[in-house]
């Protein structure tokens, strides 16, 4: 799904703009349990018991779905980079 947009970024990371083999980052809010969270809502059929019924296909079509745009959900960084920006706040 993000291999594409790297090549784009003809691999120059997008904080300290040096050419590495890049790591797609979640943007802090918009990452994958966050999303994950927001789809399953909808599928809740018992709330006290914490419920859900789901297509499996239809529930992994719309989160690859969510992460759409690219650039609005990942940044995309060298394994530094990705590890100061995770630990950052």
């Amino acid at each position: 799904m993000t291999k594409k947009r790297k090549k784009e970024l003809d691999h120059i990371c997008q904080h300290c703009k040096q050419t590495k083999e890049l790591e797609a980052a979640h943007i802090k809010g918009k990452n994958r349990k966050n999303i994950i969270e927001d789809i399953l809502q909808n599928y809740i059929i018992d709330n006290e018991k914490k419920v859900i019924k789901i297509d499996i296909k239809e529930i992994e079509d719309k989160i690859v779905a969510a992460h759409k745009p690219i650039d609005k959900y990942f940044l995309f960084l060298c394994a530094k980079c990705h590890i100061n920006y995770d630990n950052s706040k």
